[in-house]
């Protein structure tokens, strides 16, 4: 029963990023290796920077620095 309840917690978990984390952060550690620097951008442009851990047996960029926003107000002003 132990073992049940185990995996259907760690399956959950397995979910739990599975519909909002952007392709892009997967592709990004497409050729490196565990613990590389890495960075992607997403839709919106924004720049995340972080490393390649291991998710689900394939490396992914996890962020570990502030999200790099684009700068809106020079793109209203114009200049």
């Amino acid at each position: 029963m132990a073992a049940l309840i185990a995996a259907v917690a760690q399956s959950g978990a397995a979910f739990g990023h599975a519909d909002h984390v952007d392709a892009a952060a997967w592709t990004a550690c497409e050729t490196a290796t565990l613990a590389d620097a890495c960075d992607y951008v997403d839709h919106d442009d924004n720049r995340y920077r972080g490393s390649c851990r291991l998710m689900s047996d394939t490396l992914m960029c996890v962020r570990n620095q502030p999200i790099e926003r684009p700068d809106t107000l020079s793109d209203i002003s114009g200049s």
